[in-house]
C-alpha cells in the first residue's frame, strides 16, 4: 500500500513537472518573438542563442554532474539521446506544422557543419578511449564556431 502512495505522489510530480515545462517553454518562445521583433533580428538567431542555450543547459548540467559522480553511461547516454532526439524530432514536429522547406531553409547551414563537427567528434572518440582536456576544450571550441556557420 505505501508502494502505491509514493508512485501516485512521484506521478503527481512528474505531471507537475510536465505542465511548468510546457508553461515555461511558452513563455520562453513569446518573449523571443517579442525580443526579435523588437530589435528587428531575425527570430531563428534569437532561438539559437536564447532558446536553443537555455533548453540545453539542464541536459549539460545532468551530463556533467554523472560524469562528476563517475556514472559515465548515463553522462553519454544523456548526451547521445538529446542529440537524436533534438533534431529528429524537433525538426519533424515543426515540419508536420509549417512547410517542411522553410524548416530545412533555416537549418540547411546548421546541419551541413553539425555533420561535419559530428564526424571529426566521432573520429577523436573512436581513437581515443577517453575525453582529455584537450578533446573537452576542442568540442566547446566547436560549439563556439557553430555559431559562425547558423
Amino acid at each position: 500500500r505505501k508502494h502505491k502512495k509514493e508512485l501516485w505522489h512521484l506521478g503527481l510530480i512528474c505531471v507537475g513537472a510536465l505542465a511548468l515545462v510546457l508553461v515555461g517553454s511558452s513563455l520562453m518562445v513569446n518573449a523571443t518573438i517579442e525580443i526579435a521583433t523588437l530589435f528587428g533580428i531575425p527570430e531563428y538567431l534569437i532561438a539559437i542563442f536564447v532558446v536553443g542555450l537555455g533548453t540545453s543547459l539542464p541536459e549539460l548540467m545532468i551530463s556533467g554532474i554523472a560524469a562528476w559522480k563517475k556514472q559515465y553511461s548515463m553522462s553519454v547516454g544523456n548526451l547521445l539521446g538529446s542529440n537524436i532526439t533534438d533534431p529528429l524530432f524537433s525538426l519533424g514536429f515543426g515540419a508536420l506544422f509549417t512547410s517542411g522547406a522553410a524548416v530545412m531553409g533555416v537549418a540547411s547551414t546548421a546541419l551541413i557543419y553539425l555533420a561535419i563537427a559530428s564526424v571529426v567528434i566521432i573520429g577523436i572518440f573512436a581513437w581515443k578511449e577517453k575525453v582529455s582536456r584537450n578533446t573537452a576544450a576542442l568540442c566547446v571550441l566547436l560549439y563556439g564556431l557553430s555559431f559562425f556557420f547558423i
